[in-house]
């Protein structure tokens, strides 16, 4: 993919509605932006510490809205600014508890969101939710496909438990996960499901007409979508029978994934004829499967696509020489994609998000 769950202009616009406007924009001062649902939810929790009866707060203003608070130090000596974040809790110096007050999405009052920030002050980033995604590699020397759990916020890799070993002994080249939860897989010409439980694959059925997939996304009401080659195919999950929806036309040429964010927009990461031009990323009409390119993404061999909290990530494969896939953050708007972490010794092969991304 991924799920995930433009030429143009907006996070994943394809019919232009935002994936990637700036977070905070959306919400007001009482509110912080929740990543894993897409939504502002209220800053403080429901119940707010007891100040306790030995603590005078009568004369400390904590509304965001009223501006920094000033303890009264006298005339002549200037107390020190005790909210400068505006987030209504009291910094450390002035008796209150913001873990840090220049940053505005930390305090012990708000929930964790998936970022990068503790944003509730328990020393723990993203502690209690999941933020993240699966994704799997391919056979690196002596070391079999295997399916992982990647964090882009922790920048971590860990097994799940699974070597990717399907009937048939085909090599399993993309995944994406369905609304229902289930875990599904492609090869070049077949469709598999994943049983978590007995941490196996078995077969759904072959595709017919298609023979060079490698690229698989599904969208919020659970229509597949298959890449392979220049052609873009829908996929019956039940039978695993595709229809060739089109052609994406021009140079464009499918380099291993393709992902439909939280709008539905679908796109694919295109590798050029020549071997000296990066992957592109190319906005996919969903009818017609024609494509319009966004732009380069700097980079090459861009096997995953996962849509989630907010932004389009990608996973490289790296080559045999070199086995190092790396985990790369793409603007949607423009194709320019930014290096966010190294895996050594991981080939990564295909990515898919949670269905609540």
């Amino acid at each position: 993919m991924k799920y995930f769950s433009v030429l143009v202009a907006t996070l994943i616009l394809a019919n232009c509605s935002s994936d990637q406007t700036e977070p905070f924009s959306k919400c007001s001062d009482q509110e912080l932006y929740d990543q894993l649902t897409d939504k502002c939810v209220p800053r403080i929790r429901d119940v707010v510490p007891d100040a306790g009866p030995d603590k005078d707060t009568s004369k400390m203003d904590v509304t965001p809205d009223e501006g920094p608070v000033v303890l009264d130090m006298g005339p002549d000596i200037p107390g020190p600014e005790c909210d400068k974040d505006h987030d209504g809790e009291l910094s450390k110096e002035c008796g209150g508890n913001d873990c840090d007050d220049n940053v505005r999405q930390m305090s012990p009052n708000f929930i964790e969101v998936c970022d990068t920030l503790d944003n509730n002050c328990d020393g723990i980033i993203n502690n209690g939710i999941n933020c993240s995604f699966f994704a799997h590699t391919g056979r690196t020397g002596n070391r079999e496909p295997e399916l992982y759990r990647v964090d882009p916020f922790l920048m971590t890799a860990k097994p799940v438990g699974s070597m990717i070993t399907i009937p048939g002994g085909s090599t399993l080249l993309d995944i994406d996960t369905h609304p229902n939860g289930i875990l599904y897989g492609i090869s070049s010409d077949e469709l598999f499901r994943f049983d978590e439980a007995g941490k196996t694959w078995s077969s759904v059925g072959k595709f017919g007409q298609i023979t060079g997939a490698n690229g698989l996304a599904i969208d919020s009401e659970g229509t597949a979508f298959v890449t392979g080659r220049d052609e873009v195919y829908t996929v019956d999950v039940n039978d695993g029978s595709a229809t060739l929806l089109g052609k994406v036309g021009g140079e464009f040429f499918s380099s291993g994934d393709c992902v439909v964010n939280k709008q539905d927009t679908l796109y694919m990461t295109s590798k050029n004829r020549d071997p000296e031009i990066k992957d592109e990323l190319v906005l996919i009409d969903r009818r017609t499967a024609v494509g319009t390119l966004i732009g380069s993404t700097g980079f090459k061999r861009i096997y995953g696509l996962t849509a989630g909290w907010g932004e389009l990530w990608g996973l490289t494969a790296g080559t045999f020489e070199e086995p190092n896939g790396q985990l790369i953050k793409i603007d949607p708007n423009t194709g320019q994609a930014e290096l966010v972490h190294t895996f050594e010794g991981i080939r990564w092969f295909g990515s898919a998000s949670d269905p609540n991304r």
